[in-house]
């Protein structure tokens, strides 16, 4: 066999393969052989046709079958040859079978980025230390102490922080529904019967406020200026003009915590100190989460700002159509329209590209590191994880296994497993420096946002 191997930009190569008379003469053999096993010709019995006869009789398909054979050879031992690492053969062509038995063609490839890792372990990163105290946890106790409030009508008085109101609301751009000037902001036109907790930021900053000290069946009226980084574009800066409605009022009764309480939430088992150091251990144990996602954060930033080689287009074509359609259905449950959708085309696209971009680059950094580390994934953590998700499905293992099979996603399977081992090395090699946490801010456990 003889290769020519030329690289292209953006991880792409033409190999040109050519195969000698006794290799393809061989190949055409093996075929023939094939033919002549299952061949029922009148005049001879199965297994006795003679090649020549078989040949003449079937000798398109015996060339069909044969350039099929020969191309899959030669891009097998092409590539093996040339010691490149191919992703897929994105075309074959000028496939020539000569009068002297030699074949030829050539190869379109996609071939996996070159990459030079820079030193992996031991990568600088600092991070907040894990440390729960008794502030956080009572900060804890007032959420779970709002969420059992029972909320009480209200009739005597007028709308304070911290109630709920039903309200309409009308929402008017430059004398027109705000709806109407930009589309995209439709839903806020006319909000109709919706419950509202009234706090500073509720909706638009600064809305919560002009609602305070409002009456049942009151009607306000009152303009807020939009923040400068407000989802919707269009609105950023604007001046917006409100009509609001108090339909009813509600205030939240909060429970005192005593041992009872505690025991109830608990299962009956234990009072407020077992409920207290249920919730250290919950806080410890997100802070170690969120410490561990910070770190990786941090590796991968490092990684991707001192490396620097060229992504394969189609798996990076195949990325950014992945992001775009998660955008897509997110922006959908979100209750956008397809006009929504399209108004923002061009910067969907931006986005998804620049995320695959990203996703792409990190997914053959990591893989060339497991590649050098050895890192593999043994069968019984496939096995592991194919029950965690077949208990998930609420399938049987073996079914989930059969479902994977069918789909042809063992492969992804036994490729996350490498990743999430290979970021596991990453991170405990990781040159660590902890610094105090930030001072705890109080939350509203009902704060929202339009």
């Amino acid at each position: 066999m003889t290769t020519y191997l030329e690289k292209l930009p953006a991880c792409r190569a033409t190999m040109r393969v050519e195969l000698e008379p006794d290799v393809v003469r061989a190949e055409r053999q093996k075929i023939v052989t094939t033919f002549a096993g299952q061949a029922k010709i009148p005049g001879f019995r199965p297994g006795k046709v003679p090649s020549e006869v078989i040949e003449k009789r079937y000798r398109k398909a015996i060339d069909d079958e044969l350039r099929d054979r020969l191309v899959r050879l030669g891009c097998r031992d092409g590539i093996a040859k040339e010691n490149i690492e191919v992703i897929n053969v994105t075309d074959i062509d000028d496939v020539e079978l000569h009068d002297d038995d030699s074949f030829s063609f050539t190869a379109q490839l996609q071939t996996a980025p070159e990459v030079e890792l820079p030193e992996y372990r031991g990568i600088p990163v600092t991070v907040q230390r894990v440390e729960v105290t008794d502030h956080d946890v009572d900060h804890e106790l007032d959420h779970i102490r709002m969420e059992l409030g029972e909320m009480i009508p209200v009739s005597s008085r007028s709308a304070q922080t911290g109630d709920h109101a039903l309200v309409d609301i009308k929402t008017e751009l430059d004398g027109v529904p705000v709806g109407d000037a930009v589309s995209a902001a439709a839903s806020l036109s006319w909000i109709e019967g919706s419950w509202l907790p009234i706090h500073e930021d509720v909706l638009f900053p600064g809305f919560g406020s002009q609602i305070v000290g409002q009456g049942i069946g009151e009607v306000r009226e009152f303009d807020l200026v939009v923040p400068a980084d407000y989802r919707i574009e269009e609105l950023r800066e604007k001046k917006l003009h409100f009509t609001v409605t108090v339909l009813e009022l509600k205030e939240r009764r909060l429970p005192e915590w005593n041992d009872e309480l505690a025991a109830n939430l608990l299962g009956g088992q234990g009072g407020m100190t077992e409920l207290r150091d249920r919730l250290r251990e919950r806080i410890r144990m997100g802070q170690v989460e969120e410490r561990n996602r910070e770190i990786i954060t941090q590796i991968l930033g490092h990684l991707d700002s001192q490396t620097s080689f060229e992504l394969p287009a189609s798996v990076l074509a195949q990325e950014t159509q992945r992001q775009v359609n998660q955008i897509v259905r997110r922006s959908h449950m979100q209750g956008a329209s397809d006009g929504d959708v399209m108004e923002h085309k061009e910067k969907i696209i931006r986005y998804a590209s620049n995320q695959a971009e990203a996703n792409v680059k990190t997914s053959f950094i990591l893989r060339q590191i497991s590649e050098k580390e050895g890192v593999q994934a043994e069968e019984r953590e496939i096995l592991q994880y194919c029950a965690q998700q077949a208990h998930e499905a609420g399938v049987s293992v073996k079914k989930f296994i059969g479902q994977l099979k069918k789909a042809n996603m063992i492969g992804d399977v036994i490729d996350n497993i490498v990743r999430v081992k290979t970021l596991d090395l990453l991170r405990d090699s990781a040159s660590v420096t902890e610094t105090d946490r930030a001072p705890h801010h109080c939350d509203h456990p009902d704060h929202q946002t339009a």
